[in-house]
C-alpha cells in the first residue's frame, strides 16, 4: 500500500486505482478495503506522520511528503 502513493506525490489516487496498483489487477469485491488499510497504516505513523496521507473526499488519497504535512494544524 505504500509503494504507489509516495512515487507521484501530487497525485490524487481513486480507490479503483490503489486497487490496481496495489494487487496488480482488476480491483473485486469492497473497495471500502482501501479504507481500512489506509486507517492502519496512519496508526502505524504515528500521529506526526498520519498527517502526509490526505483523504479526498469521495475521490481517494493523496500523499504528501513536505514538512508541513507532518506538523500539527495551528488554530488561529
Amino acid at each position: 500500500m505504500c509503494r504507489p502513493i509516495p512515487t507521484h506525490p501530487p497525485c490524487v489516487y481513486t480507490r479503483r486505482q490503489l486497487m490496481e496498483l496495489v494487487w496488480e489487477q482488476s480491483p473485486f469485491g469492497d473497495m471500502r478495503t482501501n479504507d481500512a488499510r489506509i486507517a492502519c497504516l496512519r496508526r502505524k505513523l504515528g500521529l506526526s506522520r498520519s498527517m502526509m496521507i490526505r483523504t479526498v473526499r469521495q475521490v481517494g488519497y493523496a500523499f504528501d511528503s513536505s514538512p508541513a504535512a507532518a506538523l500539527p494544524a495551528t488554530q488561529d
